[in-house]
């Protein structure tokens, strides 16, 4: 742990001064929107988003009465970074005055100082790492290094900042449209006339489980339809009698029960229909952990991560979020507890 004394910073500083040796290169002219800075592969895939800095403090160095208070998202470098250390980033002379109001935005938007232990579904305690003092950070030129060189910078300033990376971005995997595999003809599952093998031998798994409600698997992709058909215990479309459970809608930062959009795409309902739609219900598909509907033995309870809209990018930094609290178990108060996610992009 630091201790603040002026010999401490003395040394420190004199450690970011000899030690970050690199180039830099100002450019003071304006950057399109965030969200519009995707920098793509020759091919057009998405890499990563252009000004957006995933970047991790010391914790030490950081205000923990902010991080604690999660009503408080969004602000400026300065306001969750102690001061001291602050001034002695911005004293090493690679960066200005303007570093201090930088946007930032927390990265794991529920975690706290006081959520350290995770417990397993067999049990066991798991110390977490202190993610919390983790950030989102969006640059700007005008601080007084370009993005890029202001990454290479950042990691070599260690133990004040511990890690500093691109915000990577993913994309959905393709799913097929054809209309024999929309309307349940499952080759994939158990063979048929015209593709004999090509299948997961599904049969004799299912006599031995078709599921069980006491696993929790956890499908970060595009949104899920709770409210269809083949994931109603009642065909009512009622919440309280879907197969979802639960989960967050990171696009838009509600729980996926009050989502307005619930899955533009398509994209997250059919792997979710692949996982646990309800079997043998007379309708839709047969999920391969979906239970038994005709004995009204539900199969795996689902619950829905969305972290992709409209077809579009999947950020790394909402996907560390998700990952986080989909798998984490704390005083029943943060995180879903999940035994399995499933991860199509």
């Amino acid at each position: 742990m630091f201790t603040f004394d002026n010999k401490y910073f003395t040394n420190m500083k004199l450690f970011l001064i000899t030690f970050l040796l690199i180039a830099t290169n100002v450019r003071s002219f304006a950057k399109l929107s965030t969200e519009d800075s995707i920098i793509r592969d020759g091919e057009g895939n998405a890499l990563y988003l252009y000004d957006q800095i995933i970047i991790k403090f010391h914790p030490d160095l950081v205000d923990t009465s902010v991080v604690n208070d999660t009503s408080i998202q969004t602000g400026k470098v300065s306001d969750f970074i102690n001061p001291i250390a602050l001034q002695m980033i911005i004293d090493s002379g690679f960066f200005n005055q303007g570093l201090a109001d930088l946007s930032i935005k927390k990265i794991h938007h529920k975690l706290t100082t006081f959520d350290t232990i995770s417990v397993t579904r067999i049990g066991d305690t798991i110390r977490i790492p202190k993610y919390w003092s983790t950030f989102l950070m969006f640059w700007n030129d005008t601080v007084g290094m370009s993005f890029l060189n202001a990454i290479d910078t950042f990691n070599k300033m260690w133990p004040v900042i511990e890690y500093a990376h691109l915000n990577h971005i993913g994309e959905l995997l393709s799913l097929p449209n054809d209309a024999y595999f929309l309307s349940g003809e499952q080759a994939g599952l158990y063979p048929t006339v015209l593709i004999p093998d090509g299948n997961i031998n599904i049969d004799p798994a299912w006599d031995l489980s078709v599921g069980r409600d006491i696993i929790k698997v956890g499908v970060f992709d595009s949104g899920i339809n709770w409210d269809h058909e083949d994931f109603s215990e009642d065909n009512s479309g009622n919440w309280n009698k879907s197969r979802i459970k639960g989960g967050w809608d990171y696009k838009n930062n509600v729980h996926v029960s009050n989502s307005a959009t619930v899955d533009l795409d398509g994209h997250g309902t059919a792997i979710a229909g692949i996982i646990g739609a309800i079997r043998n219900n007379d309708r839709g598909v047969a999920g391969i952990a979906g239970g038994n509907g005709a004995l009204n033995q539900w199969g795996v309870e689902l619950y829905d991560f969305k972290i992709a809209e409209n077809n579009a990018y999947v950020k790394e930094s909402d996907i560390a979020n998700a990952v986080t609290e989909g798998s984490s178990s704390i005083n029943g108060n943060f995180g879903y507890s999940l035994n399995v996610q499933n991860h199509s992009w």
